[in-house]
This record gives C-alpha cells, structure tokens and sequence, in this order.
C-alpha cells in the first residue's frame, strides 16, 4: 500500500483544528467529562444524578465513539454543529424586590452553529436535529434573596435556569432520557435549539466569561430558584468536584456575583461530573415557572410556539389539580409528561377515568 501524502496546507489546517479545539476546552478548564451511560435512579435527589419530575432512571448505555466504556466523554473528539451566525441578543435583568425579573428574545450573545443541522455535515450522522434557533419571549421573576426549601424540588424537562449570555439552561437530559453532553451534538458554544426554536445549554460554553485561571469562577447564571450559576472552578481556583458539592450540584461559600459583590451563600457550579448543572433544584421555587415550561429538548418535531414563562392565563394549576384528584403534584407532572399533554394516556397512568382528568383541569382554570 501506498503512502498517504498529506499536503502542507492540509497538515496546517489539521493541526490549527485541533489546537482551536483545544483552547476552546482550555476556557472552561476541562477537555473531559465524566458521563452518565447507566440506569441510575432519578426518582431522589442524589449526588451524581438528577431529581427528575418526568423520569425515575436514566436511559442506559450509549453508542457513540467519544464516550468510554466508562462513561468517559472525549469533548475534543465529538463533532459539532458547524456555522458563525449572530444573533441580537436582549436580555435584561431588573433588579428589584422581592424578585428580579428578567426579561429577553432568547437569543445568545455569541455566534451559533448552523441549524437544523446540515445532511451532509458529520453532525447529522449522529444527530438530525431539525429545529431553528428562534427567538422566544423570556419572561421571569426569580427571587432577588432566594431561600433554601425544606426539601429539594425535582427538575422539570426545559428550562431550569437563565443565562447571562440570553440563552437558557435546561438539565443534562435528553427526550429519551440520556446524558445530553454525552449523547447529542452541539455547536460550537455547546447549545442548540430544541423544537420551539429556543436555544439552550446542558453544561458549561467556552463562549461564557469563564474568568481569571486559578480564581474562582464567575456567575453565568440564575437557577429559576434564584441561587446563581457558576462555572467549574471553586474557591481555590481548581475544578470542583461532585464530592464537594450537595446532591443538588451546589454549595455555600464565597463567590463574586454578576454585579461585582461578594457573597457568602448557597449557589450552584457547572463542572465536568453529571449531572453539570443541577442536579434539583435547592431553593424555593415558583411551580407556575415551570409548569410553563417548554417542550423537551433534542431531536423533536413539531409543535407552535411556547411562551417561557409567560403568564399563560387558561393554564391550570397543577397542584390544585392534584389536590382535586389526591395524589401528589409529581405524581401528576409525570403522568401528563411534556406538553402537549396526551389526557387519555394520564388518566391511565393514574387510574381515572379521561373525562375526571379533564374536569380536574378546567376546574383549576384550564380551558
């Protein structure tokens, strides 16, 4: 066999993708990860896991040629969806008591790749993502001093937190309830839109300020429960990890918020260890957010707009429904699953008839 000859130009251009690739990863301080490819129990809070409203265990094993036998994600290795594109941006946040509320387009302040994602790019080889970055109507009132809840609430599919870059963060699942980060391709800036057109992270993005190496980490974020959002390094300026972190992905201790001012409280990290971001939420946490959250991100078709977290008038209140039908609010989240609910399939699933369901529903101020 002949020789591959390997042109100068080509070397260079092999060599300058690598070294991009690398100083990408070099940003957020990490070019590993460590996943999630097993069947862990999601019905708990727990360290190395996520408090699902939707789902009681992850969806095992993956395929995929940057994972490990391990669970081991080679960031370097997985493709990414390709393109530069700008968006205008529009995110503010109101300081006020006793919330602050955030308002935007939903549109990142970086560039993005290209999407739906091309058929002839390596990324559609593993992920036909037909969905287009759209821009949404982001309206939040999150708390302005948030306060821990006696018991850890579950984490919704959507959004559980808002960017400062104008994107959101969902959790580290995916529609078939598999580790995002390890299973689905992302750009470049490690987002994507999932079927609404709403652009969202899973982890951290090498686009995000990830500050001055060997210093603790700037803020990123708001969780919906208004504890901030930071990246992977700690106090001592080294990437923490999951041990030292509660089951919900956060701790107390000294950081710098957005604004500059130096706080002593519980707040959340984005490190390399699943579940990234959140593992539940920490804080107390207004259900009717979430309740309106979007559909469930990845590789989905179909469906109109969702407004994220608007005020949504004909929608019911979930926790008066469960009240009316006495069974838990989580029982009834899980039932109905992602909007658009399927009533035929709830009702079976909690053993009523479809037309109680519906009753239940109107009677809580659906129509």
């Amino acid at each position: 066999m002949k020789p591959i000859k390997i042109s100068f130009l080509t070397a260079l251009l092999i060599f300058t993708t690598s070294v991009n690739a690398d100083q990408q990863w070099d940003k957020v301080g990490y070019t590993e990860a460590k996943g999630a490819t097993d069947h862990r129990s999601m019905s708990k809070p727990g360290r190395d896991t996520i408090y699902s409203c939707q789902f009681t265990a992850m969806g095992g094993s993956l395929s995929r040629p940057w994972v490990d036998s391990d669970g081991t994600v080679y960031l370097l290795k997985k493709p990414s969806v390709k393109g530069s594109k700008t968006w205008s941006s529009n995110i503010k946040f109101d300081e006020s008591n006793p919330n602050i509320a955030v308002t935007g387009n939903g549109l990142p302040d970086h560039p993005t790749g290209d999407f739906p994602v091309s058929s002839s790019s390596t990324a559609y080889k593993y992920d036909r993502n037909p969905n287009s970055i759209k821009e949404q109507r982001i309206v939040y009132a999150i708390p302005a001093e948030p306060k821990i809840a006696s018991n850890p609430t579950c984490l919704p599919m959507g959004a559980i937190g808002i960017a400062l870059s104008g994107g959101v963060f969902f959790n580290a699942l995916d529609a078939d309830k598999r580790d995002a980060v390890a299973n689905e391709i992302l750009d470049s800036c490690e987002g994507h839109p999932q079927q609404q057109g709403q652009y969202h992270y899973h982890h951290n993005s090498p686009c995000f300020d990830q500050g001055k190496e060997g210093e603790h980490s700037p803020q990123l974020g708001y969780a919906l429960d208004g504890f901030g959002i930071y990246g992977a390094r700690g106090e001592s300026g080294k990437i923490i990890t999951n041990k030292e972190l509660d089951e919900c992905h956060g701790h107390t201790s000294t950081a710098i918020d957005r604004l500059g001012n130096e706080i002593n409280e519980y707040h959340y990290h984005i490190n390399n260890e699943f579940p990234y971001t959140l593992g539940c939420f920490k804080g107390e946490v207004d259900q009717s957010m979430l309740e309106r959250r979007p559909a469930p991100q990845g590789d989905m078709r179909g469906g109109g707009e969702t407004r994220v977290g608007s005020s949504g008038r004909g929608r019911p209140n979930l926790s008066v429904v469960a009240k009316n039908l006495g069974i838990s609010k989580r029982e009834l989240m899980r039932a109905l699953g992602p909007p658009p609910p399927n009533f035929s399939s709830a009702a079976r699933k909690l053993g009523i008839s479809e037309s109680k369901l519906k009753e239940a529903m109107r009677s809580a101020g659906g129509r």
